[in-house]
C-alpha cells in the first residue's frame, strides 16, 4: 500500500513537471560578436629579447686582435698604366 502511493506521487509529479515544461517560456538574447585585436609586436619584441638573451649573460665582447699575417692593406698586384 505504501508503495502504491508513491507511485502515484511520482506519476503526479512527473505529469505536472511534464505538463509545465510547455508552459514555460525563455527569451535569449542574441550573442553580440566584438573583434579582438592583439598587438603581434608585443610578441615579436618578446622572442626578439629571449633569443638575444644570450649577448647579455656573456657580456661585451673583446676587440679583435689584428694579426700579422694580413695587413690591413694590400699592395696592388698590377701596375698602373699610364
Amino acid at each position: 500500500m505504501n508503495n502504491e502511493r508513491y507511485m502515484r506521487y511520482t506519476l503526479i509529479l512527473a505529469l505536472a513537471f511534464a505538463s509545465a515544461g510547455g508552459c514555460l517560456r525563455m527569451k535569449v538574447d542574441p550573442i553580440e560578436v566584438k573583434p579582438i585585436t592583439l598587438n603581434v609586436n608585443l610578441k615579436i619584441d618578446r622572442e626578439l629579447d629571449e633569443f638575444f638573451a644570450f649577448e647579455q649573460e656573456l657580456g661585451p665582447l673583446p676587440p679583435p686582435e689584428p694579426t700579422s699575417a694580413s695587413p690591413a692593406t694590400s699592395p696592388a698586384t698590377q701596375p698602373v698604366q699610364p
